[in-house]
């Protein structure tokens, strides 16, 4: 999966830069349209479960979970983060959208409460996303490449 997330970074950044030359933003892909692949498949099911929450998903971009995914994990669940200030800290980012484990814990659904589960740590950061940013698509990575500008974590 590393050669397919290089391969889609580098084709991102391609594109980024060919709209930028031009004079436009590139926009990542906000069409909301369902992203093809494993991944897509984890945040189809998450996408489900957060409708059972009482989620409206129409408002859920699933491509900004999917950018947030490949910046964040490159797309492995089993991703751990033990070199930033959360693991000094002594609580990693963990799992595909790199949450905290008191965060996790936090935005969780009933059911759905392994870290490490895909769709679980969906759920979890985008239940944190909408909470603190009001949408997954203001997250401020999203945001960030989404207007030609770096990744940031959040």
């Amino acid at each position: 999966t590393s050669a397919k997330a290089t391969a889609s970074a580098i084709n991102r950044l391609t594109n980024q830069y060919l709209y930028n030359i031009a004079g436009k933003k590139y926009s990542g892909g906000t069409s909301g349209e369902m992203p093809s692949g494993t991944v897509g498949d984890w945040i189809k099911q998450a996408l489900q479960v957060l409708q059972q929450l009482g989620y409206d998903i129409s408002k859920i971009d699933p491509q900004a979970i999917a950018l947030i995914i490949q910046y964040e994990s490159g797309g492995n669940p089993s991703a751990t983060n033990n070199y930033d200030s959360n693991a000094a800290a002594g609580t990693p980012s963990i799992g595909l959208m790199q949450t905290i484990g008191p965060t996790f814990n936090q935005y969780a659904a009933a059911g759905h409460t392994n870290i490490y589960n895909p769709v679980d740590n969906i759920v979890a950061g985008v239940r944190y996303a909408i909470s603190r940013y009001g949408s997954v698509s203001n997250v401020p990575g999203v945001k960030a490449v989404r207007s030609g500008r770096s990744y940031e974590p959040y």
